[in-house]
């Protein structure tokens, strides 16, 4: 990026803070601009019907938010709220597409980012429509595990994440999820203390999940 760009970054950009439950924005609302996660996560979620929400991913720090809806002059599309207290960096929409304009590495980056975004909505409509229950819990949790990495000298995950997240992040059921999450821990592959889930057997969730360990 251009020091020039930087300079206009340094100068335009906002900080902002939201605490844990806040929206940040809703698929319906058309961008102002885009945003960039200085400090915690996100879940990146679609409402279906009678407002039940599916998760689509949990995003945290380095990721930029809103550029897709600008560069392709749509609403967001997906919302996004505060798994946890979060610091966001904002970047006005003028200023985004101005760089864009005065930029060549600016924008090659974005159309890289688009890029992936792209290619990761196709694996996951694939997976939801052609991979088992076990199948989508098992890849979420090693999903999730690779997300908060780990806590001290164990295999739990360090935020508490609630039965209702994983089965919106799979597209279940909430019964289904938590059958499945039982299921998961009487064949040792996992155990659940109150609400921390603890993975004891990383090979076999990745041979349950279909990917490579």
């Amino acid at each position: 990026m251009k020091v020039d760009s930087l300079r206009t970054l340094s100068k335009d950009k906002r900080d902002a803070h939201y605490k844990k439950g806040q929206v940040i924005f809703n698929e319906f609302n058309s961008p102002e601009g885009i945003y960039a996660i200085a400090d915690g996560s996100l879940k990146i979620y679609k409402e279906g019907r009678e407002g039940k929400e599916q998760i689509l991913k949990f995003v945290g720090a380095g990721t930029v938010l809103g550029y897709r809806a600008i560069l392709c002059n749509q609403p967001f599309g997906v919302s996004a709220a505060a798994l946890e207290d979060t610091s966001l960096c904002f970047i006005p929409k003028a200023t985004f597409q101005q760089l864009l304009t005065s930029d060549i590495e600016f924008t090659r980056q974005m159309l890289q980012e688009l890029s992936q975004h792209l290619g990761d909505s196709h694996e996951r409509v694939l997976g939801l429509t052609q991979k088992s229950v076990k199948e989508r819990v098992a890849e979420s949790l090693l999903n999730l595990k690779a997300f908060y990495g780990k806590k001290e000298d164990t295999d739990f995950l360090t935020k508490k994440i609630s039965r209702t997240h994983i089965a919106q992040l799979c597209g279940i059921s909430l019964e289904s999820a938590v059958r499945t999450l039982k299921t998961l821990e009487s064949e040792g592959v996992i155990s659940l203390v109150k609400k921390e889930i603890c993975i004891k057997d990383v090979p076999r969730l990745a041979e349950y999940a279909g990917v490579e360990f």
